[in-house]
């Protein structure tokens, strides 16, 4: 008697915690600010890239 009790308190929990998990909104959600950075990165990794390739047109240019 004893262990089924201990089956449905068991049940219970995981079918409580299973309801908590299920939020309105995602966990991989990816914060505002976050998202800011990112895009900030994005857009400080092209102006390297298209530093690098103007240095790498000008050295191209000087050696022909």
């Amino acid at each position: 008697m004893k262990l089924i009790g201990y089956g449905i308190a068991l049940a219970l929990i995981v079918y409580v915690l299973m309801n908590l998990s299920k939020e309105e909104t995602p966990q991989d959600a990816i914060p505002e600010g976050y998202k800011r950075s990112m895009e900030k990165a994005e857009q400080v990794e092209k102006t390297l890239q298209d530093a690098a390739q103007k240095q790498l047109e000008e050295l191209d240019s000087k050696g022909q």
